[in-house]
């Protein structure tokens, strides 16, 4: 029985001495612990004391700047609407910075001044950039390119210097202010955001003039005129440089085989090799940086071919599976579309495309031919969709039909305010 009793009381002493140095030991944490509240609460209080100090400079760095402003005012150095306003100068960025930070108002301003305009402020302001550069992708789905077509010709008169705009995001059109010469058969590209119509037919001569249009502040600028006279030309914007190819030189029968190339930093025109089976009418089109070119010989044959600017030669392609002169030809969704024409009969509304990425240049496929049959239209790809525009079926046309290529369908816009044909169109963010 002892040493039962005995033997229970060992197990119980071996506990408490087990719970006496745990005892310890919390002992020590809490002293480590008032002693680390005592140096933090002593640096509280020297913060505290340093933000006192602080607070006095600062009420006192107030009184004497005020003094001072009092004294030059009081002095007429300076008046207080003056001061006022440098204020207001240097808190602006700071404000507004704080304020492009907000994605939902950086978006809301994009979208008031436009895509074009967003991408010039991420260019050139260090503290906006960040808020706008975020809102670029979704204002680019937002506010597809708009639709510019530049003269032609109708039923009442031989050429127009008209210029309209169609906005595929409002579902609308507006007019431009006109452009400085008349011309039908001309051409048009965007370089950089700046719109280029070069060449045409004045209704006597055939044009060597060009011109361009800022959309930023609608202002139209002379240029200087192209080595060739030409009509029914094609234009493309390639790596910030004007590309024109083809077209007639003013005679119904002759050919302009000249390309030649417009560099807008320097203001200088650049020959280039010619095309080697020049087309009397010429449509044109850019993808991964190759030139593609469409029209019909001298001898009315089909003649398509591309340019390939870095190696600066040109290559015969497949002819289109229907002859026909008067097309026009864009890129979109990374084929080469070629619509509309005339087939030495009557205008004819087909629709064919290229795939140049599988490496197969020869096969066009055909596609569903546009509800309105013409020639003389423009081609225009924006938002992923192939625009056609203007032309003629043996009357001027007004229609601006769009192409949707994922569901192979057409669809029907409002249309031109002015009907015409051989009119010239491009896309690009005002």
């Amino acid at each position: 029985m002892c040493s039962t009793l005995e033997s229970a009381l060992a197990e119980h002493r071996s506990h408490l001495n087990g719970l006496s140095l745990h005892c310890k030991e919390l002992e020590k944490n809490q002293e480590r612990l008032i002693e680390d509240h005592a140096r933090f609460s002593a640096s509280h209080c020297s913060l505290l004391r340093e933000h006192r100090q602080l607070v006095q400079e600062h009420q006192a760095l107030r009184d004497e700047t005020e003094a001072v402003r009092d004294c030059l005012c009081s002095a007429n150095l300076v008046s207080n609407r003056a001061l006022r306003a440098s204020l207001s100068r240097r808190r602006a960025p700071r404000v507004l910075k704080v304020v492009m930070e907000e994605h939902g108002l950086a978006l809301a301003l994009g979208a008031a001044m436009g895509v074009e305009a967003a991408r010039r402020v991420c260019e050139t302001s260090r503290g906006l950039a960040a808020g706008m550069r975020r809102c670029l992708p979704q204002l680019s789905q937002r506010l597809p390119p708009e639709i510019y077509v530049f003269g032609g010709k109708n039923d009442s008169s031989p050429a127009l210097a008209t210029a309209e705009c169609f906005s595929p995001h409002r579902n609308e059109w507006r007019t431009l202010p006109p452009m400085k010469t008349q011309r039908y058969g001309c051409a048009a590209a965007a370089v950089n955001g700046m719109l280029y119509v070069v060449g045409g037919h004045d209704g006597q001569t055939a044009l060597a003039s060009a011109e361009r249009f800022d959309p930023a502040v609608g202002r139209w600028t002379t240029l200087p005129n192209m080595p060739t006279a030409r009509t029914r030309c094609a234009a493309v914007g390639m790596r910030g440089l004007l590309h024109v190819i083809g077209g007639r030189d003013g005679r119904s029968s002759t050919a302009a085989p000249a390309t030649e190339r417009f560099d807008p930093s320097t203001g200088i025109w650049e020959a280039l090799p010619p095309m080697p089976h020049a087309p009397l009418g010429c449509a044109a089109s850019v993808l991964s940086g190759v030139l593609y070119a469409v029209g019909v010989g001298a001898d009315r044959e089909m003649v398509v071919a591309t340019f390939d600017p870095q190696r600066c030669k040109w290559a015969n392609l497949a002819p289109l599976p229907r002859q026909r002169f008067g097309c026009a030809s864009a890129v979109c969704g990374g084929y080469v579309y070629v619509a509309g024409g005339h087939d030495g009969h009557h205008a004819v509304g087909d629709l064919e495309r290229l795939d140049p990425r599988r490496g197969n240049c020869s096969r066009w496929e055909t596609l569903t031919a546009a509800p309105t049959a013409r020639h003389g239209c423009a081609a225009v790809s924006t938002a992923g969709s192939l625009y056609l525009v203007g032309g003629d079926d043996g009357h001027s046309l007004a229609a601006l039909e769009r192409f949707n290529p994922i569901r192979g369908c057409w669809e029907q816009l409002p249309p031109l305010p002015t009907g015409r044909f051989g009119c010239a169109a491009t896309a690009a963010w005002c």
